[in-house]
């Protein structure tokens, strides 16, 4: 079973890397070891663990905040691929495809764009702070063996808002 982490990982990167502005730009996760990319580059960084959303002992539904770093020498180009990283995920095909995967964006802010001087460089970076909801990989016992499978509208009850619910479907 791929991890919840990983399979977040491999969806954000997959609708980058299909969309993404410049044929030979590089997306990766952020915590690599190694030297970096050329310029420019998108990092991925899933900087805290999920937060269970839902009132239920499963906690299928988590948010999982993730950022998201445009990496250049450029900085008008730093911004514009900031701006791509925070409609990207808000597109049609890009959210289909995360639905699909039971995993929808909820929140997105920009983050502080920043000059930094490493190596005697200036680089620049723009980009996003999202947080998705991800319905975790598990098989609900007391319906049956129903699996979780998708994210869908929105469920309001008198105590709590989550803003999306699960749909279950019978194996």
């Amino acid at each position: 079973m791929t991890s919840l982490s990983a399979r977040l990982y491999d969806a954000l990167i997959e609708i980058i890397d299909k969309y993404k502005p410049y044929e030979d730009m590089t997306v990766t996760r952020e915590n690599v070891i190694g030297e970096p990319p050329d310029y420019p580059y998108i990092s991925v960084n899933q900087y805290d663990d999920p937060q269970p959303i839902t009132r239920s002992h499963i906690y299928t539904q988590l948010a999982v905040p993730v950022q998201f770093k445009a990496i250049s020498d450029d900085e008008d180009q730093a911004k514009d691929l900031g701006l791509f990283l925070r409609r990207l995920f808000y597109y049609e095909e890009p959210l289909e495809q995360l639905d699909n995967q039971g995993i929808k964006p909820v929140k997105c802010s920009s983050i502080p764009g920043i000059p930094s001087y490493a190596d005697n460089l200036i680089q620049f970076v723009s980009g996003a702070d999202m947080t998705f909801v991800v319905i975790d990989d598990v098989v609900d016992l007391t319906r049956g063996n129903q699996r979780i499978e998708k994210v869908g509208g929105i469920v309001t009850d008198q105590t709590h808002s989550t803003g999306i619910n699960a749909i279950r479907k019978d194996e």
